[in-house]
C-alpha cells in the first residue's frame, strides 16, 4: 500500500512538472498578425538572456529580438531549445529565420499577442515569418 501511494505521488509530480514545462513558451514575444516568410532573412547564433532570446549576428555581435507568430513555435527551458515547425535549434547554435525586422519605433502599431518581457532589449525586433503549410 505504501509503495502504491509513493508511486502515485511520484507520477502525479511528473504530470505536474510536465504541465509546467509545456508553459515554457508563455514568455516568448508573439504577434497576432499575418505570417509571411518571404520578406527577408536573418542568420546568426541563438542566444538566451533570462526571458529573452536573441539572434546574434556575428562577427558584429548585433542582435535581433525575435518576435514569433502565435503558432508552430515553442521554447523548452529544459533543454534550451527553440522549435519552429518541428525544426529544433539549441541556444548557442546557428539559426536562419525568414521574416522582417526594423527598429522598434517603426512597430508602434503591432498587434501583440504577447509583448516582450520588459527586461529584453527590444530596440531591434525581428518578426519571424513562416511559410504556409
Amino acid at each position: 500500500m505504501k509503495t502504491s501511494m509513493v508511486l502515485c505521488l511520484v507520477l502525479l509530480g511528473s504530470v505536474v512538472s510536465g504541465c509546467e514545462s509545456s508553459s515554457d513558451t508563455d514568455w516568448l514575444p508573439r504577434y497576432a498578425g499575418e505570417v509571411n516568410g518571404d520578406d527577408g532573412s536573418v542568420e546568426g547564433v541563438l542566444r538566451r538572456d533570462g526571458l529573452c532570446l536573441y539572434i546574434e549576428v556575428e562577427p558584429s555581435n548585433f542582435r535581433w529580438l525575435p518576435v514569433f507568430p502565435t503558432h508552430r513555435v515553442w521554447f523548452s527551458s529544459d533543454d534550451n531549445a527553440l522549435t519552429i515547425d518541428r525544426q529544433q535549434t539549441h541556444v548557442g547554435e546557428y539559426l536562419f529565420l525568414g521574416g522582417s525586422g526594423l527598429e522598434s519605433a517603426v512597430y508602434e502599431d503591432v498587434d501583440w499577442a504577447r509583448q516582450p518581457d520588459e527586461s529584453c532589449d527590444s530596440t531591434n525586433l525581428w518578426f519571424v515569418g513562416l511559410f504556409d503549410d
